[in-house]
C-alpha cells in the first residue's frame, strides 16, 4: 500500500479546510478590535470630559488663588524683616516716602505711595519709601521681586521694571505692588503727625495696592503687614475698598486725599473672624 505523501493534493486540501477557520476568526478578532469610534461614542466621550473640566476648573482656581495670596503673605514678611533691620539702621525710624512726608501747607498724595522712587528730575528718579530696602540702598529685602504680588493682573507687574533694576539709576518712576504707609499719623484729614510709636501690632504699615481698582491683588481682602511685623489677612467681602478707588488715575486728575484715607480707615479694622 502506497502512502500518501504530504505533497499530494488531498492533503493540501485537508491543511487548507483546518486553517479556514483559523483565519476567520482572526479576520472577525481584528476587525472588532481596529473598529473606529462611531460619532455618537465620540460626543460622549467629548461630553465626559467637559463635565470632568467643568467641576474641577473651580477647584484648581481657588488652589491656585490661595496659594497665590500665600506667596503674598511671605512678601510682606521679607519687607516687614526689611523695615525692621532698616530701622535698627537708622534710629528706629522706618522709610520715610516723598508722597507721604511732605513739607507744611502740601498735600500729601496717598495715591503714590506705592512708588518705590520719586517723581523723575533731570532725567533720574531716586529711590524712596519701600525703595529704600532696595539693593542698591543696603540691601534690606534680599530680592525686589518681593514688592511685586503674584496676584497683580494690572499694569505694575515685575517685567515692566526689570530694565530699572538693571542699573544704578532709575530712568522713571517705578511701582510696586503695595501700598506704603509710611510713619505718618492717618487718624486726621491732614497727616502730619508723625507715628510716636510705628512698631505696634494696632499699626498697619502695609496693605494690597490699591491706588487704582487695577492695582488690586486681591478683590475681596488685603493682606497686611502689621508694626510688630506679624501679617496677616484682612476680609473686604463687600469690596468696599476696590469701589471707593478710581477706576485709573490720569495725569491731569489727582484723587482727593480722602479716598485713600477712607481705604486706610477701612483696612485699619480688626479682620473679620
Amino acid at each position: 500500500m502506497v502512502k500518501q505523501s504530504l505533497e499530494t493534493p488531498f492533503f493540501a486540501m485537508r491543511a487548507q479546510h483546518a486553517a479556514a477557520p483559523l483565519l476567520s476568526c482572526s479576520r472577525k478578532f481584528a476587525s472588532r478590535t481596529g473598529r473606529a469610534f462611531t460619532l455618537v461614542e465620540f460626543l460622549v466621550v467629548i461630553s465626559v470630559v467637559v463635565i470632568l473640566t467643568s467641576l474641577l476648573m473651580p477647584a484648581l482656581s481657588q488652589a491656585r488663588r490661595a496659594g497665590d495670596r500665600l506667596r503674598c503673605l511671605n512678601n510682606m514678611r521679607q519687607i516687614g524683616a526689611g523695615l525692621i533691620t532698616y530701622a535698627d539702621d537708622s534710629n528706629n525710624r522706618i522709610p520715610q516716602s516723598s508722597y507721604i512726608n511732605v513739607p507744611n501747607g502740601t498735600t500729601p498724595q496717598l495715591n503714590d505711595s506705592m512708588c518705590l522712587t520719586t517723581k523723575v528730575s533731570n532725567g533720574e528718579a531716586r529711590p524712596d519709601g519701600l525703595g529704600l530696602l532696595l539693593s542698591r540702598m543696603g540691601g534690606y529685602v534680599g530680592d525686589e521681586r518681593c514688592l511685586y504680588c503674584p496676584s497683580h493682573h494690572g499694569e505694575h507687574d515685575y517685567e515692566r521694571y526689570t530694565i530699572n533694576y538693571a542699573h544704578p539709576s532709575f530712568a522713571q518712576r517705578v511701582f510696586s505692588n503695595y501700598q506704603y504707609r509710611g510713619d505718618m499719623d492717618f487718624s486726621d484729614a491732614k497727616v502730619t503727625k508723625r507715628m510716636s510709636d510705628p512698631f505696634q501690632s494696632r499699626v498697619i504699615l502695609l496693605a494690597d495696592g490699591f491706588r487704582t481698582r487695577e492695582d488690586f491683588n486681591h478683590r475681596t481682602g488685603s493682606n497686611r503687614l502689621k508694626g510688630d511685623g506679624s501679617v496677616d489677612w484682612w476680609v473686604d467681602s463687600h469690596q468696599n475698598v476696590l469701589f471707593g478707588v478710581p477706576a485709573r488715575i490720569t495725569d491731569d486728575a489727582t484723587p482727593p486725599m480722602s479716598v485713600y484715607l477712607a481705604a486706610w480707615k477701612l483696612i485699619d479694622m480688626k479682620p473679620q473672624q
